[in-house]
């Protein structure tokens, strides 16, 4: 990518979504992030970005500018997504703070306001899907002051990791924007084959840290095969284990009822787990299907259990990395508790390479859309008959390329913009 271009990463953790943009090309040349512990594991697998550990609330356009200059910039970023998450709507229920109701959901609020102040040409912002269904209305607040900030083209959809080779569900709200005249880049976004199953996806998986699961938990584990969860084990122990969290069914009436081991409306104990609820409690992965949502709590939790299919033990750092398709050799400061979070705060790499394609492809498109004008008056010129005979038959060359609608090199295009300049500044007699 062109080095006159900055690349401003917001949020970064510990690299996911920046990781795949490198791969395609781009320099990072700022990275801000909060945790100093995901800033360490940043620095050192991408020692030649300017890391700030630093609060994004405090920070102004200025400040990075004084790093980038005047340069165009590309803003990356994927603000904290708990307070929109449909995790934690499931898991506090009515009760808990959600959305702009939460402090950290405002975190998309600054991210506008750094985009305002730094005038980007082109911009990535990533957040879970649950963003753009139940709270479509902060959503369109925020796209709104978004576009009119920045005078951007926006567009966005919803992503599913899985349909970028990572062997993951995991669906994300991905929003580009572009200055216009730039072409949509979702115009240009490719799926990546890869694997779709969890053993596809650990095939020589190096070996690493892992969760074991508490004692009590452990037992109720053992009762729990592959590809199962809490719904398998007896309705009394399962209320046991899970408390408030419990959805039973009475077999009497057929109530359906939470958080107690008899039914609500009869009296009736003799009841039954509900199926295909709060399915990520007390959960052992299967080998043959794709893997659930990798999330920041240890893999071995009650609530989020990312159990492996076999052993008594959830997922370890290097599996879970690699179901966010890192690279085996990328490393992770921290303890165990700081690795899995900063893992599951990521953005997918893979997915992340994809948009970056595409957004380099919608910038390819635009420029050989200026060079076509370029070459479109190079060859109404009267001078044009003048050029040396090497110069005409490059422009011959080009012209074919351009009927046959094939996209032009870096260096046609500035060999192009060199020949038309020599012709406007008569330099040919």
């Amino acid at each position: 990518m062109n080095k006159k271009v900055a690349v401003v990463s917001l949020f970064s953790g510990a690299g996911g979504l920046d990781m795949g943009f490198i791969k395609e090309g781009f320099h990072i040349d700022v990275a801000i992030e909060l945790d100093s512990i995901a800033c360490e594991t940043y620095r050192a697998n991408h020692p030649n970005t300017t890391v700030i550990n630093y609060d994004v609330t405090t920070l102004t356009g200025e400040t990075i500018r004084e790093l980038i200059q005047n340069k165009p910039i590309i803003i990356l970023g994927g603000p904290p997504c708990q307070s929109w998450s449909i995790m934690k709507s499931e898991k506090d229920g009515i009760g808990g703070k959600r959305g702009f109701d939460d402090e950290r959901g405002h975190m998309i609020l600054e991210y506008v306001r750094l985009c305002q102040e730094l005038q980007p040409f082109a911009i990535v912002f990533e957040n879970v899907e649950n963003l753009v269904t139940e709270h479509e209305s902060s959503f369109k607040q925020f796209r709104n002051l978004l576009e009119k900030s920045t005078g951007l083209a926006l567009d966005y959809r919803v992503l599913n990791a899985l349909d970028f080779g990572t062997g993951q569900s995991r669906k994300r709200c991905i929003l580009v924007g572009v200055k216009r005249g730039i072409p949509n880049p979702f115009d240009f976004l490719q799926r990546i084959n890869g694997p779709k199953t969890l053993q596809e996806a650990l095939q020589n998986v190096p070996p690493s840290e892992f969760f074991r699961f508490k004692k009590e938990d452990a037992e109720v584990m053992e009762m729990i095969g592959e590809g199962q969860c809490w719904n398998v084990l007896p309705p009394q122990l399962a209320y046991q284990k899970m408390g408030k969290h419990y959805r039973g069914v009475c077999k009497k009436c057929k109530t359906k009822f939470q958080g107690r081991n008899s039914c609500p409306k009869c009296g009736s104990k003799d009841i039954a787990n509900q199926k295909g609820v709060l399915t990520s409690y007390y959960r052992r992965l299967s080998w043959n299907k794709y893997a659930p949502t990798i999330c920041t709590v240890r893999t071995t939790k009650a609530w989020g259990t990312l159990a492996h299919p076999t052993e008594q033990r959830g997922l370890s750092i290097r599996e879970a990395a690699r179901l966010q398709s890192f690279p085996d050799e990328y490393l992770f400061y921290g303890n165990i508790f700081e690795q899995i979070r900063q893992i599951g705060n990521a953005v997918p790499c893979n997915m992340g390479q994809a948009i970056a394609k595409a957004l380099k492809q919608s910038f390819e498109k635009m420029n050989d859309a200026l060079s076509k004008k370029i070459l479109k008056k190079i060859i109404n010129q009267p001078k044009y008959h003048k050029l040396l005979e090497s110069e005409k038959n490059f422009v011959r060359g080009v012209i074919k390329k351009a009927k046959s609608n094939q996209g032009f090199s870096v260096e046609e295009r500035k060999l192009l913009k060199e020949i038309y300049r020599k012709i406007e500044c008569s330099s040919i007699k």
